[in-house]
């Protein structure tokens, strides 16, 4: 296999760990609370990268000396979107709050004009165009559904989680040239973790059976894994088109839970989407992708 090849491989399991992400945590919630699933996610890889370092020995704690103060920050950002994006998913469905969270990506393409100073061509206009439209339909078809009592309050956790993770992303990409990735996660997985040690329940830990431990750690690993593809993925693929596979994620887990309500499981609720929420949710898919791709490929 060639190393595009591997590339786009691994993207592709980056792309389905995230798409699955979001049904994995509503199905958590229902053995724990928010707090204590993102503290135990920041956590379980805190601790992952510790034994990395500790055993690597090309490794070292030397960056700790005099670590970038911007990487405690992005630990804060990245812990709220986090908590936000699981307080959405709680309050509404995976699927909604996967499309809601594109504001993400798509704000950080705006962060990109008018603070980054890029550059912007006529069919990343037709993405933004495409994905405000998308949203104005999806979002209200969910108010005329009123089948989630919480919908607002829940599309506003996911905004600012959205909001969050922009943030991060720019500070993380002035961290990127001071230390190595494996550094800074470090840094913020623990910052994260720290954040949330006041709010976790640990005495419902010990009560969790085996198949909630199995899910507990599929979260925790989640994090390393579907990050750790992506890096090695952009070494080894043009970013655009890793962006473009990123940005189909959400397909992923409108596909899975539509799956999953055709089979009847009982153990996650259906999703209220009709006709003009689709509509919605595939025209904001489609202007991330325009305003993503089109912005990699003229920068690569």
């Amino acid at each position: 296999m060639s190393e595009h090849n591997k590339g786009l491989l691994f993207v592709s399991i980056t792309a389905l760990f995230w798409g699955i992400l979001a049904i994995a945590l509503k199905v958590g919630l229902s053995s724990l609370d928010s707090a204590s699933i993102v503290w135990f996610r920041f956590s379980f890889a805190f601790l992952i990268l510790l034994a990395y370092i500790l055993l690597n020995p090309k490794e070292s704690f030397a960056f700790l000396k005099k670590p970038p103060k911007e990487s405690f920050f992005c630990g804060l950002l990245l812990g709220c979107n986090y908590f936000c994006f699981l307080k959405g998913v709680e309050l509404t469905s995976p699927s909604i709050t996967q499309i809601i969270i594109q504001v993400g990506p798509i704000s950080l393409a705006l962060a990109g004009f008018f603070y980054f100073k890029e550059s912007i061509v006529s069919k990343q206009v037709l993405g933004f165009l495409l994905a405000l439209i998308g949203f104005i339909l999806f979002y209200s078809e969910q108010l005329d559904s009123l089948y989630f009592s919480h919908f607002n309050e829940g599309f506003w956790w996911i905004i600012t989680g959205a909001f969050s993770w922009t943030i991060y992303a720019i500070l993380q990409k002035s961290i990127s040239h001071k230390i190595s990735s494996v550094q800074s996660n470090f840094i913020i997985y623990f910052t994260a973790a720290l954040l949330f040690t006041p709010m976790a329940k640990y005495q419902n830990l010990p009560q969790l059976n085996s198949q909630e431990w199995s899910l507990m750690i599929f979260l925790g690993a989640n994090t390393l894994i579907a990050y750790g593809c992506l890096a090695a993925a952009l070494q080894r693929a043009p970013a655009n088109q890793i962006s473009l596979i990123i940005t189909l994620n959400p397909l992923i887990t409108l596909f899975l839970m539509q799956f999953l309500s055709k089979i009847q499981v009982t153990w996650i609720d259906p999703e209220p989407i009709g006709l003009k929420g689709y509509i919605g949710a595939f025209m904001v898919i489609t202007g991330a992708i325009f305003v993503n791709f089109f912005k990699a490929k003229s920068s690569s």
